[in-house]
């Protein structure tokens, strides 16, 4: 969207004298405290980028922080859409901001990825809160649209890397659900709903790619942050829900997969933080 530059408070110029009157410049607008938010919080967050073998597409997604250490940062990402195939497997590449982009290790590709990226310089992690979600304002932070029109045409850059912010409420506290005979509905309890405008700030770019036919936007995997602390209550799990109401995945249901991973293999583990360090710092000695 363009603006003019057309000031509707300047009365018209008068016919009979070369002075123009023009309105006084309104005063600059307050600090809006949910940009303040968005700078605290958006380094927790990057923009995942996969490029299959041919590199006829890149597919973009949203990922955050779990782990940073002095030489390498953990990223989490659940958008399926992103994950590779055994047949075919790609590159992932983490957009840190527009101007900082590094390949990526996978440490866990399943319902859920896990990437490592090998960077000298320690970043800043998401903060999960496992209390309950409450009916509250949140916000999320997740990669705007980006595009690769065709293998053979220039990729329009602008927006990749960038990301964006928008406001939502909490619809829903707790999708626990039964059937008709009363008895609970297992796993319905891990998700909350959350109201939030995809078409509100984030922009939505399609991918033309006719092969591929892939929408760039990716919003799966944001974090759900309460404004009041900062704190991660959830994950976007699912951005098909009708109305543009996203389904949530809890923040305790998300460390409880973390946690779970870990210890099939290494049952001593009682924090996912040392599970994720563990792991982290093995793949880190395999190329040293």
């Amino acid at each position: 969207m363009t603006s003019t530059d057309t000031n509707p408070a300047a009365p018209p110029a008068s016919s009979s004298s070369a002075v123009v009157v023009v309105a006084d410049p309104a005063a600059p607008p307050a600090n809006d405290p949910y940009d303040e938010f968005f700078e605290d919080f958006a380094p927790c967050v990057v923009t995942v980028a996969y490029n299959d073998d041919d590199n006829k597409a890149t597919k973009y997604g949203t990922g955050f922080i779990l782990l940073s250490e002095d030489n390498y940062t953990v990223i989490f990402a659940s958008d399926r859409r992103l994950e590779s195939r055994y047949d075919n497997i790609g590159k992932y590449y983490i957009y840190f901001d527009a101007n900082v982009k590094i390949e990526a290790e996978v440490l866990e590709c399943n319902e859920f990825l896990i990437l490592l990226v090998r960077d000298e310089k320690e970043r800043k992690p998401v903060r999960f809160c496992v209390d309950p979600v409450e009916h509250e304002e949140v916000t999320t932070i997740g990669a705007m649209g980006g595009i690769k029109l065709h293998v053979n045409t220039r990729a329009i850059h602008t927006l990749i890397g960038v990301l964006g912010s928008y406001i939502g409420d909490v619809t829903t506290k707790s999708c626990a659900a039964r059937d008709s005979n009363g008895i609970a509905l297992e796993g319905t309890e891990r998700f909350f709903r959350v109201e939030c405008f995809a078409l509100n700030q984030i922009v939505t770019v399609r991918n033309v790619d006719n092969k591929s036919n892939q929408t760039a936007r990716r919003l799966a995997s944001a974090p759900v942050f309460r404004l009041t602390t900062g704190e991660v209550v959830g994950i976007i799990y699912s951005t098909s829900d009708w109305c543009d109401i996203k389904k949530g995945l809890h923040a305790k249901d998300v460390i409880s997969v973390l946690l779970n991973l870990f210890q099939r293999t290494e049952p001593d583990i009682t924090k996912w933080e040392d599970g994720l360090k563990r792991w982290a710092e093995r793949r880190m000695q395999i190329r040293e």
